[in-house]
């Protein structure tokens, strides 16, 4: 874990020209990395309980873009380089980082403004 977080800072302090202007409100965007097992856990607790949830998947470790999206809602909700981690959600003016009980509770929380029209339509037939 030390070795991710190592890298990680070293990727946000190599990008300084990185601003949140090209993050769009409307998207979730979820940060991620191969391997990680709260990430995997994450996309497997989303998928099961928002089957037609849209999110912009950013594999942090993939390319450039990838790296400069990540910095970009990093600084956006000023996340110091000792707390950074994955998976991060990047969610209009707020985000959710790490998946645990209570970040999962706070991700069911604000979704609701990302759900689409049909998402809602479809729990009233059931």
């Amino acid at each position: 874990m030390k070795y991710i977080s190592a890298l990680l800072s070293f990727l946000i302090l190599t990008m300084s020209t990185a601003s949140a202007e090209d993050l769009d409100n409307n998207k979730i965007y979820n940060f991620y990395q191969p391997g990680c097992p709260h990430c995997q856990q994450a996309l497997k607790d989303i998928k099961e309980n928002y089957p037609g949830l849209h999110m912009e998947m950013i594999d942090v470790t993939a390319s450039p873009y990838a790296h400069n999206m990540f910095v970009k809602c990093i600084r956006k909700f000023h996340i110091g380089r000792d707390d950074i981690g994955t998976p991060l959600f990047c969610m209009g003016d707020i985000y959710v980082m790490g998946w645990t009980t209570d970040q999962q509770l706070r991700f069911d929380v604000y979704v609701k403004d990302f759900l689409p029209p049909e998402y809602y339509q479809s729990q009233e037939r059931e």
